[in-house]
């Protein structure tokens, strides 16, 4: 009766945390679930806008780090990082597809992350609001 006792004042006294911690368990099961249940384009875009993400932080600290007219010098930094970042990449997009989606993306914000360098703006607010078109 006392080992009853005692479990039932630790649910009473813990609640709270109990329920919580049900509540993140079920979150987590329905993320993984839902993410289980995506084709394999899903997937690969999903990871392809995480990638993106990522890219363009690397180009925001590259251009920072290197400056203007070290244009070769910044694309094989940024391309470095994210082959070292995302190893698994060799196995879901070929070299040729990840270069042209990357140099795309480089191409298409460029200017804004040229002129929000030069105001010296918050890029990560920029980097996180980007969308895949």
């Amino acid at each position: 009766m006392e080992g009853i006792k005692n479990f039932l004042e630790l649910i009473n006294d813990n609640w709270t945390l109990i329920v919580t911690i049900i509540g993140l368990i079920l979150a987590i099961y329905r993320k993984i679930k839902n993410y289980l249940s995506k084709s394999e384009e899903e997937k690969k875009e999903i990871a392809l806008t995480q990638i993106r993400q990522s890219m363009l932080e690397l180009v925001v600290k590259a251009e920072k780090e290197y400056g203007e007219k070290t244009g070769k010098l910044k694309r094989s930094k940024v391309f470095e990082e994210i082959y070292s970042k995302y190893p698994e990449l060799k196995n879901i997009v070929s070299q040729e597809d990840l270069e042209k989606q990357i140099d795309d993306i480089i191409d298409e914000n460029l200017e804004t992350l040229k002129k929000m360098l030069e105001n010296n703006k918050d890029f990560e607010e920029f980097i996180y609001s980007f969308k895949i078109k």
